[in-house]
């Protein structure tokens, strides 16, 4: 049976590539238990850890997306876990996003405030691929609002997306009288 681990190369490799399988779930699952084993020890000591950890996640965050930078560092390694999900290409770049970001930080299909975050807000920005098979590389992205992305990939005949823009034009028109 051919080794199915990706061909590497380097001292360390070529040590790991010697350990089984079985030898290498021993190893993480030892490392892991390690881990765990700490994280009790320090909620033995300080019952709020688990909250000043999912804080400091959070303030951690919330300080890279107050940049287009900073988001856009956060959306290339959530789409590259995406695409690498699905199987789909991927060559996009924190710079690349940024070039792409609309200057205005409207969207450009409902001309709405985009807000960065990793929310699920109607108004927060989403890249959305152009032509869905050809994955996320350079040239078939966008950076449009969530709601906009869910309404594209919804509708697929232009009458009906015609008159969800209508709708939608008028909806939003009431709402920001």
């Amino acid at each position: 049976m051919p080794d199915e681990r990706p061909r590497k190369t380097g001292r360390r490799w070529s040590i790991l590539k010697k350990l089984t399988d079985d030898e290498l779930d021993r190893r993480t699952t030892a490392r892991n238990k390690t881990f765990n084993e700490i994280r009790k020890t320090q909620r033995a000591v300080d019952p709020a850890y688990d909250q000043h950890l999912k804080e400091t996640a959070k303030a951690w965050v919330a300080s890279l997306q107050t940049t287009v930078l900073g988001w856009a560092r956060l959306r290339v390694n959530a789409i590259r876990s995406v695409s690498k999900g699905l199987a789909l290409p991927f060559d996009l770049t924190p710079e690349y996003l940024v070039s792409i970001y609309p200057a205005d930080g409207l969207c450009p299909y409902l001309q709405l405030p985009l807000v960065r975050g990793s929310g699920n807000g109607p108004l927060t920005a989403s890249v959305d691929r152009i032509i869905p098979p050809l994955g996320y590389i350079q040239g078939n992205v966008r950076v449009i609002s969530r709601r906009a992305n869910s309404i594209k990939n919804d509708c697929v005949d232009p009458d009906i997306f015609r008159r969800i823009a209508d709708q939608l034009e008028q909806d939003l028109c009431a709402q920001y009288r």
